[in-house]
């Protein structure tokens, strides 16, 4: 917002003021999530995450048997 010129900043406002109503409910519900996750202040892991309990993944255990750091042989 502070690069932007008047004229610019004029026009911004314009847009946001006449936003159809689904953008402005998408924009409303994408802000009371914010605020939700805000306040929670707690990690909500996505859908395909690991979690502690669960085994290795297959790809990450053959990615460290073939690491770049140097071994004592």
């Amino acid at each position: 917002m502070n690069v932007l010129t008047d004229e610019q900043l004029d026009k911004m406002q314009k847009i946001l003021d006449e936003a159809p109503a689904f953008a402005k409910r998408m924009l409303a519900q994408s802000k009371a999530q914010q605020e939700e996750q805000k306040r929670s202040q707690t990690y909500t892991p996505g859908p395909d995450s690991w979690r502690p309990g669960d085994p290795l993944p297959e790809q990450f255990k053959e990615e460290r048997k073939t690491g770049n750091f140097p071994r004592g042989e």
